[in-house]
């Protein structure tokens, strides 16, 4: 049995758990694209206690399977027990009647708090109860609940479709009738988009990419820290900035052909890293700064420009005038926050949603543009050449609630989020993801799923960290009949004169690049930047 139950950052859990099993012979689950939802109001017991929040939607689903002739749920020996149930009244046209949700065999898109239109973009697997599936008329059930109010579980809205109903390439548009009577001119529906998924590669090359050196960090050599101690989610240092000025530099060279490695299996990573499609981030500021900085050129990137599509603006956007493109190539995940311990202010945020965008762009422009106020850290080159801003980068629907946690986060809340965050990379259709994180979470990731070939090869592997604005290409093999997402990394790579921490790991690669063309004017400056700065020891 697998489940993955859905943390809040410090509120309370919902009462629905991402739950399942697989069987000897399962068909494979069917793949839900769920992109979003709009005129979301609120829940049963919300509307008629009046109480004053926003609505905040979260989205369960489930397949109930096609029944043979004479064959009862009941009476089938896989069927779920009646103690393996929940049973919700909700009002149709046809008057009251009992829900029943199978909590063995159900999906849960988690909460978006504090609004009418919500957007996940996310791919989860959602199996029949009986193991079994038939494209053709299996029932697809969609219940929208509103986490606002105290009880957790109270319905907004109920359907049901047909699975061939839905389809890969273009998102379905679905109505959700509301589960209670409204009053005459209230909204009578809420609308779904959602599609099916495709199937996802179960081999994918995972790049971890560290922030590059923080105020925290450069605090940390300095004075132990003490200077930054009550600092809350703060920005990069100066010499973090160089940092990824010199990474953002040698991705450009490679990118370009100017640049390559004299060894192939380094070269080979290094090719699939500038084919990347996917680019996730953590919402802390360091990691935003970072990802903006080394991205510019990053080919991912130029394509999202090439292909500009309509903006969308999402509600919270909207009341404060700002757009965000629908196309922004940087996708924002709270799963990929630092883990926080005892006294580690830094992994506290007070930003949300486009805030975020706001706060560390802020921070960016004490080092880039003509108004920069710490204007000798990087070259005059340098600082004119950011054109891209946070706003035109970064998808930010991920984080619009509160996703930092104000108290020490446990170990088992820790291995959830990061069991949210592994789901979310076995299902999604890409196969080379670039995830931009921290020292803690990077560590976290190489303990759980490294193998022991590896292991046993690199035994430090799990208790060495990789330097600020390191890259480390991760070659890791998903278990597509686990129920819980299950992966192993079983090869490693550092990238761009990445090297770990300890002397026994040192593995700096920077005497294995050369240049195709010849080292003349900007070409060798260019170069000449990518190794300056290589921080030993840290």
């Amino acid at each position: 049995m697998g489940a993955t139950a859905v943390q809040c950052c410090g509120r309370r859990q919902i009462p629905f758990t991402t739950k399942y099993s697989y069987r000897k012979g399962d068909a494979r689950p069917y793949l839900i694209s769920l992109e979003g939802i709009k005129n979301v109001p609120k829940g049963s017991l919300g509307y008629s206690s009046r109480h004053g929040d926003m609505p905040s939607p979260y989205v369960v689903m489930w397949i109930e399977p096609t029944m043979t002739r004479g064959q009862k749920r009941g009476n089938n020996s896989e069927a779920q027990s009646i103690d393996e149930s929940k049973d919700i009244l909700i009002e149709t046209k046809e008057g009251s009647k009992q829900l029943r949700i199978p909590m063995d065999s159900i999906q849960v898109w988690p909460v978006r708090h504090d609004c009418t239109e919500a957007v996940w973009r996310s791919t989860k697997p959602v199996i029949t109860w009986s193991g079994k599936c038939n494209p053709k008329s299996d029932k697809l059930h969609i219940a929208v609940f509103d986490y606002s109010h105290p009880q957790g579980e109270d319905i907004i809205g109920y359907t049901t479709i047909r699975i061939r109903q839905l389809a890969t390439e273009v998102l379905t548009e679905v109505t959700i009738p509301l589960a209670y009577t409204p009053v005459p001119f209230f909204p009578a529906n809420c609308i779904i988009s959602l599609k099916l998924g495709k199937p996802a590669p179960m081999r994918k090359t995972i790049f971890l990419v560290r922030h590059a050196k923080s105020l925290w960090n450069y605090a940390r050599e300095t004075d132990l820290g003490v200077s930054a101690v009550f600092s809350e989610d703060h920005g990069l240092h100066g010499e973090g900035f160089k940092e990824a000025e010199a990474l953002r530099t040698q991705i450009k060279l490679y990118a370009s052909g100017d640049a390559k490695t004299t060894n192939e299996k380094r070269q080979e990573y290094t090719q699939e890293f500038l084919e990347c499609d996917s680019i996730l981030c953590s919402p802390l500021s360091r990691a935003v700064q970072t990802a903006v900085v080394i991205f510019q050129d990053h080919p991912h990137v130029l394509r999202s420009r090439e292909n500009p599509s309509e903006n969308v603006v999402p509600e919270s956007f909207a009341k404060r005038g700002l757009k965000q493109p629908a196309n922004t190539p940087i996708k924002l995940m709270s799963s990929i926050r630092e883990r926080r311990n005892f006294g580690s202010r830094d992994c506290v945020s007070k930003y949300r949603g486009h805030a975020i965008l706001r706060h560390s762009q802020k921070h960016l422009n004490k080092y880039y543009g003509p108004n920069a106020t710490e204007p000798y850290v990087l070259s005059g080159a340098q600082r004119r050449s950011l054109k891209l801003s946070c706003g035109d980068l970064i998808d930010v629907n991920d984080c619009t609630d509160k996703w930092w946690d104000d108290d020490v986060e446990t170990k088992s809340q820790f291995d959830s989020r990061m069991q949210q965050f592994m789901e979310y990379l076995q299902y999604c259709p890409h196969r080379k993801i670039i995830v931009v994180g921290h020292s803690m979470w990077i560590q976290n990731f190489l303990v759980d799923h490294v193998s022991d070939e590896l292991r046993s090869r690199i035994p430090e592997i799990a208790s060495e960290k990789i330097e600020n604005c390191g890259v480390l290409a991760c070659d890791t093999v998903f278990n597509a009949q686990s129920s819980d997402p299950e992966a192993t990394v079983e090869d490693i790579e550092l990238l761009f004169s990445t090297s770990f921490k300890s002397n026994s790991l040192r593995r700096v690669c920077t005497s294995d690049i050369r240049l195709k063309r010849p080292q003349t004017g900007t070409t060798r400056k260019a170069h000449e930047n990518t190794s300056e700065f290589r921080y030993e020891g840290r």
